[in-house]
């Protein structure tokens, strides 16, 4: 607030609490400023924007790596060959995570769905 000069009121609370206000502004069509990542759910359920950090106020974005154990390729080259080749932009992974949050946040479920409704991108991941 104070890198930028805005005057707004800052409220700290769950994830669960800021998405329920921005539900609800959202859907009133009122303006609301939350503090979001990507991935996240909300970005398939709704049409956000970023605002712009030209200040770097939130710092430079993470990346995603996966990794193992010591002898996991020799151990398990086909798995070890699907990690490499699995790929998921925000997108996806936002939706993955949508579908998953409107299962009741039950993962199983939700990623059996996904899985079945995106079973092109799971056979590219897993191609021979």
């Amino acid at each position: 607030m104070d890198k930028y000069d805005l005057d707004y009121n800052v409220i700290e609370s769950s994830d669960a609490a800021v998405t329920a206000e921005l539900k609800k502004s959202y859907e009133a069509k009122e303006p609301i400023v939350v503090t979001l990542w990507e991935p996240h759910w909300a970005f398939a359920r709704w049409n956000l924007k970023f605002l712009d950090d030209t200040k770097n106020v939130y710092g430079d974005p993470d990346k995603m790596y996966w990794f193992s154990r010591e002898g996991f390729e020799a151990d398990f080259p086909e798995v070890t060959k699907w990690f490499n080749q699995w790929y998921m932009s925000h997108e996806q992974l936002g939706d993955l995570m949508n579908v998953i949050e409107k299962n009741d946040n039950q993962a199983e479920k939700g990623a059996k769905q996904w899985l079945d409704n995106n079973q092109d991108l799971v056979d590219e991941w897993t191609k021979s």
